[in-house]
């Protein structure tokens, strides 16, 4: 559909807080799949409350860790854009945790968010250089929240 057709005119006239998104697929407990429907309003929330939260600006540079395809990864991807921050997409997947603080390093990225299995080996890799190559973070997401103040 190109912008400014009757049919895309259509659809945006059609298009409501309750439409969905995006279908999240999992296999769940059962083990059989099953999708879950994400509506705008519900992730419009979520990225709202992501920008809140981490006092996302146009002077941030998110990184995205987690591949794409994982769900809570989309508030990283989206959020940044939406406030008009960078996102940092590394250009291959990155092969340990020391090419992960250097491209934070080399990027300047303020915002890291990641599952604390990953979080926690970044902050040991990053202690080695008494944590120089996490002076651009700002604020980092584990199981804690690690900022310049310190881990809380």
């Amino acid at each position: 559909m190109a912008a400014g057709s009757d049919h895309y005119d259509a659809a945006l006239n059609e298009l409501s807080a309750v439409n969905p998104i995006y279908v999240i697929y999992t296999s769940g407990s059962t083990g059989q799949p099953k999708g879950a429907v994400i509506p705008h309003r519900s992730f419009t929330n979520l990225c709202c409350w992501y920008a809140r939260e981490l006092d996302l600006s146009v002077s941030d540079c998110v990184m995205l860790i987690a591949p794409v395809s994982f769900d809570l990864a989309q508030k990283n991807v989206f959020t940044p854009l939406i406030m008009g921050a960078k996102l940092f997409i590394p250009k291959q997947v990155q092969s340990g945790y020391h090419s992960v603080v250097n491209n934070i390093s080399e990027h300047s990225v303020s915002v890291v968010n990641a599952a604390p299995s990953a979080f926690y080996p970044l902050l040991d890799v990053a202690a080695q250089d008494n944590y120089l190559k996490l002076a651009s973070v700002r604020k980092g997401i584990g199981r804690r929240t690690y900022s310049a103040e310190g881990i809380y």
